[in-house]
């Protein structure tokens, strides 16, 4: 998960961030991510945004419907990023890169899990 916290945005971190502070204060929140109030004062604010380190800290202590709504912030960030990437790139370029064949095929296989679990198969 390393490399997916160093590829998000500005703005996701600072989402999941806010997340996490629905539920606790920020002298908790510092508490556990091991970093001053101030500091988490600096994240809201804009002023800087968490680290890689912190991010994975975070993710650590979610609670489970924080961590699925993490994950949600994290899709929706790198998802909007591929989306900026393909509308900025000529697509026709792309027909025969693996990497996106790749990512294709797990989207796929997503979409039939969700499907089957949805009809109560899996």
């Amino acid at each position: 998960m390393e490399r997916i916290f160093h590829n998000l945005s500005k703005d996701a971190r600072i989402d999941i961030i806010s997340l996490l502070l629905e539920r606790r204060g920020k002298k908790e929140l510092a508490l556990e991510l091991g970093v001053s109030p101030a500091l988490i004062t600096k994240y809201i604010n804009n002023v800087t945004h968490p680290s890689d380190t912190v991010l994975k800290r975070a993710y650590s202590i979610a609670q489970e419907d924080e961590r699925r709504k993490i994950n949600d912030i994290i899709l929706n960030d790198l998802s909007s990023s591929l989306l900026e990437f393909l509308e900025n790139v000529e697509v026709s370029s792309l027909k025969d890169n693996k990497d996106l064949k790749k990512l294709m095929e797990v989207l796929k296989e997503a979409e039939t899990n969700e499907l089957l679990s949805s009809f109560g198969f899996v």
